[in-house]
């Protein structure tokens, strides 16, 4: 019976536990998501005509990747010094080149198709997304004035 009992408890401690877990919310993840989101529905159109990847589906993954850019710079600019936002989005831009130049050097070494001229535009999007939950993350824990008034 005792251990009947050590057994619901701990059941019901880990239970609770897992209750509370689901009451915190990311609102940086939830914030880049739906900014994301709305970058995506206002720059790829559908293309209904073609199953494969296409001219028309790259230009909209360039124009997704340059709305992405445009909204991480906006969103350092309103936390950091014009010096230090400088420095960031010099950073950003050279992360753009790289990103860009090695994976299109990789999917153009052999004839890759179609899937091979999309993965550089497509790559770097991701990594734009995870660079803007990144800046919304930083900023929603430190939200008590600028980014550099935490430095000693």
């Amino acid at each position: 019976m005792r251990y009947f009992l050590l057994v619901l408890t701990t059941m019901f401690v880990f239970s609770s536990n897992a209750e509370a877990k689901k009451e915190w919310v990311d609102e940086a993840k939830l914030q880049a998501e739906a900014l994301s989101k709305e970058c995506y529905a206002k720059t790829v159109e559908p293309v209904w005509d073609s199953f494969f990847y296409n001219d028309e589906i790259k230009k909209g993954y360039k124009k997704y990747n340059a709305c992405q850019k445009e909204i991480i710079i906006a969103k350092i600019k309103e936390k950091s010094t014009p010096e230090n936002a400088e420095k960031m989005i010099k950073a950003l831009d050279l992360m753009e080149q790289s990103m860009l130049e090695f994976y299109g050097v990789m999917y153009n070494q052999v004839d890759t198709g179609f899937y091979g001229q999309a993965v550089n535009d497509m790559e770097l999007g991701r990594r734009f997304e995870e660079v803007l939950y990144d800046v919304l993350d930083y900023q929603s824990t430190y939200t008590n004035g600028r980014w550099d008034d935490l430095l000693p």
